[in-house]
């Protein structure tokens, strides 16, 4: 069995006073457990290592060429844990980062510049999808850390939300399209089918009914698609907000609304590197700080 760096050590320290029993009181060890570290180390080599005497002990050929050898064993096993402890307390290496494209479009490039700025060893990967994808694929350690859209609780994930939002349906404030009355029998829905919890929307007069519908996946489609006039679009009200206060109107809430809040989701194992929670840490700060800079209309 190979000896351990303590068991270097306590041989170093009987080298240097060439006596067990002080070597004992300054290791503050027990003497037979220190003679039991320097056996370990005499059966890896297979040779002794001292000569005991009355008043002392004296290093055997193989102990005189060994001193050096452990010394510089043990300064290499040093640099290795301090590197590894680096590694364990700072931002660095590969962290692969999850979201809806048209919340990526919006958020990131609010707050990644300064995480990629601080952390100069750090490494991002971002994939899309819809936010339930996302957050099976961070449970199954497919993606580290997901930026979603009101995920459902789960025993192996964190969530921590960020914001709060709302999806309700509007219209171009320039107005005047008959696909955008939802009293016209030509009114057009505009909406992403990732949508959870939509229910058919209920106007003045009973539930709408809509000519036509187009589904896309992205949210800045939709608005875009409702600016032009293409029809009633259901927006977050945070992408209305990136677009400006002049360019929707939004219906009255008793319509249609729906609860959409923004989470971090990342897993429960990602909580005993300390390197994976300080990311998660300064992941949530910039995030909250990214959308405050997109507030609602």
């Amino acid at each position: 069995m190979l000896p351990t760096a303590p068991d270097l050590k306590y041989f170093l320290m009987v080298a240097e006073t060439l006596n067990i029993r002080r070597a004992a009181e300054r290791l503050r060890l027990a003497q037979p457990s220190l003679s039991m570290a320097i056996k370990r180390v005499e059966d890896a080599l297979g040779s002794p290592l001292f000569i005991r005497g009355k008043s002392g002990v004296r290093l055997t050929r193989t102990a005189q060429r060994f001193v050096p050898k452990a010394r510089m064993l043990l300064e290499e096993w040093e640099r290795i844990c301090t590197e590894a402890a680096k590694d364990e307390a700072e931002l660095r290496g590969r962290y692969v980062v999850g979201c809806p494209s048209d919340l990526a479009l919006m958020i990131i490039p609010v707050f990644l510049p300064k995480l990629m700025h601080d952390h100069s060893a750090l490494e991002i990967e971002l994939q899309y999808g819809f936010s339930p994808h996302i957050c099976e694929d961070v449970v199954s350690c497919r993606i580290d850390f997901g930026i979603v859209a009101s995920p459902v609780m789960h025993p192996d994930l964190i969530i921590r939300p960020i914001c709060h939002d709302e999806i309700r349906l509007w219209v171009s404030a320039n107005g005047g399209h008959p696909t955008q009355d939802i009293k016209s029998d030509q009114a057009v829905l505009v909406y992403n089918p990732g949508i959870m919890g939509l229910s058919r929307p209920v106007g003045p007069e009973g539930p709408i009914i809509f000519a036509r519908t187009v589904k896309t996946a992205n949210f800045h489609v939709v608005a875009s698609l409702v600016k032009s006039g293409v029809g009633i679009g259901l927006l977050p009200g945070r992408i209305a907000a990136f677009y400006g206060k002049s360019e929707f109107r939004p219906l009255a809430t008793e319509i249609l609304h729906i609860p959409h809040e923004i989470c971090l989701v990342y897993r429960v194992d990602m909580q005993r590197s300390s390197a994976s929670r300080q990311f998660a840490h300064e992941l949530e700060a910039l995030l909250f700080e990214a959308m405050k800079s997109r507030s609602t209309p």
